[in-house]
């Protein structure tokens, strides 16, 4: 049977996929997701597999371009907004230009969005059924796309 190392063992391998992803420091952020990613690996490693180095080093560089991802997203859609959209309507929480003619429940959705938050969650947090949750996201982006013309 192959022992899983412990986590301070692993340092190295994490800095590395760090570097090879070219995340910007501070680390730290980095390092804590890297943690509960570990626990995760470990729970599920099937030693018959793979070396626990291996199979951790894959679920870590695959965790982490999770979060670029979602990150450039984020940023992306942020940036796209603030540039179709006047300066309307600001919302606080998410500090977005919000035009006003979206109606409150369509804000809530686009800011939930914004934050990063996947649609079975949104639809969740409102208390709808996913189905509504998509029909309503419909008729946002849809606004949306009449106020940049």
């Amino acid at each position: 049977m192959t022992l899983v190392p412990e986590f301070h063992e692993l340092e190295k391998l994490i800095y590395n996929v760090m570097h090879k992803l070219y995340l910007p420091p501070p680390y730290d952020d980095y390092f804590q997701e890297s943690y509960l990613v570990y626990h995760a690996a470990k729970a599920r490693y099937d030693p018959t597999r793979s070396q626990f180095s291996s199979y951790y080093h894959s679920k870590l560089e695959y965790h982490f371009l999770t979060l670029v991802s979602n990150e450039q997203k984020r940023t992306h859609a942020q940036d796209h907004l603030h540039r179709c959209l006047p300066p309307n309507h600001l919302l606080p929480s998410v500090r977005l230009y919000l035009p006003p003619c979206l109606s409150p429940c369509e804000q809530r959705i686009l800011s939930d969005l914004l934050k990063g938050y996947k649609n079975i969650e949104i639809a969740y947090r409102l208390k709808i059924s996913p189905s509504t949750f998509y029909r309503r996201r419909r008729t946002l982006r849809a606004k949306l796309a009449r106020l940049r013309m």
